[in-house]
């Protein structure tokens, strides 16, 4: 983002800003943390959306993998388990 100031002998500046955002490496703990925090995001987003609309709050763990391809199985299910509420 380019930023334009002028200062009191009226010359104009030009200062670049660079972005705030943290750039996370691959295969790290940080960024499988994100993914995990993105995906339950989207599952309580989901959850919240259904409800709104007076359905009953559902989704399919294979439709999970499919937006999540970078996560396991066993920890989607395991993630799903944890945010829904299960019926006897």
């Amino acid at each position: 983002m380019v930023q334009v100031l002028s200062n009191k002998f009226g010359f104009i500046d030009l200062s670049l800003q660079e972005p705030l955002m943290e750039v996370l490496t691959p295969a790290s703990k940080n960024l499988q943390a994100y993914i995990l925090n993105r995906q339950l995001l989207y599952l309580y987003r989901e959850f919240r959306a259904a409800e709104k609309r007076g359905m009953l709050p559902w989704i399919r763990a294979d439709e999970l993998s499919a937006y999540f391809p970078n996560i396991s199985e066993t920890i989607l299910r395991k993630k799903l388990k944890e945010c829904t509420i299960l019926r006897v």
